[in-house]
């Protein structure tokens, strides 16, 4: 017996909420203006890669704790996604 479609839409909604929150989580480690605006655009690009450590030492040292949490929650959110990708790809494969 095959789910119906409504067990699909479940899963699609519980995802949304669990993006939405783990979005809003991000957002709130976000640096304060006065923090962004003392860097050039560059540094804060490669802080929000998923790779990385470079971008430490062109910042001041009372910033970098700030900046790792920003960046552990983007790389947290990231993951989130792409293994939410992968889950969708191997049941639209699978099935």
């Amino acid at each position: 017996m095959q789910p119906g479609p409504y067990f699909a839409y479940f899963f699609i909604l519980i995802w949304v909420i669990v993006q939405l929150l783990l979005g809003r989580w991000m957002f709130k480690a976000r640096p304060n203006k006065c923090v962004i605006e003392k860097y050039p655009k560059m540094v804060m690009i490669l802080l929000l890669l998923p790779f990385g450590n470079y971008w430490k030492k062109q910042v001041e040292k009372q910033d970098i704790r700030i900046l790792q949490s920003y960046q552990f929650r983007v790389r947290l959110w990231l993951l989130s996604i792409l293994i939410s990708l992968l889950i969708f790809y191997a049941y639209i494969t699978i099935r």
